[in-house]
């Protein structure tokens, strides 16, 4: 009994502790060549708050950069080449549900994160995911592969995004 009490109070103090003293997201150096640009698109009508999580080398989660408030005005800058992990939270009323994608930019291209669905549940936190709209340096659209994750402990002081498996929600 006293380990699973235990356990229940570790995870959030794991948490509390990469979100205070995490890894903050650092854009490309401005004369970066292999760089993407990334904005949200917050217009769904409802609440919806956006982080870009960072890991660390054995991909345990470190920390999260709030980029609510990018637009396609002021875009966040992220390295090309490599995924980059977005954990969007969306509130309707006394609902909520929070989805984690990754997708994989490349470089020169200009991305919009968006809620793509959100249905309130009655009795559960509801159901949501997001979309991500790609376009390549000529204007033409691009087609963009999202993965869905899930945030998983793996060891005492790891939190790891662990792929859904395909057409499974959590």
């Amino acid at each position: 009994m006293l380990s699973s009490a235990r356990n229940c109070l570790l995870l959030p103090t794991v948490i509390g502790l990469a979100a205070c003293a995490g890894k903050q997201h650092v854009p490309p150096a401005a004369d970066a060549t292999e760089v993407a640009t990334v904005a949200i698109d917050n217009r769904a009508g409802r609440s919806m708050d956006v982080w870009k999580l960072q890991f660390n080398t054995k991909r345990c989660f470190q920390g999260y950069t709030d980029v609510t408030a990018s637009t396609e005005a002021k875009p966040v800058r992220v390295a090309s080449g490599e995924p980059v992990f977005f954990s969007a939270r969306y509130t309707s009323g006394n609902t909520f549900c929070e989805v984690v994608t990754s997708f994989t930019p490349e470089a020169g291209h200009r991305y919009v994160v968006a809620a793509d669905r959100f249905s309130n549940g009655l009795l559960s936190a509801g159901s949501c995911s997001a979309s991500v709209s790609g376009w390549a340096p000529d204007g033409s659209r691009k087609s963009v592969a999202v993965e869905r994750w899930k945030m998983v402990p793996k060891g005492v002081a790891c939190i790891r995004p662990v792929a859904y498996p395909p057409d499974v929600g959590p």
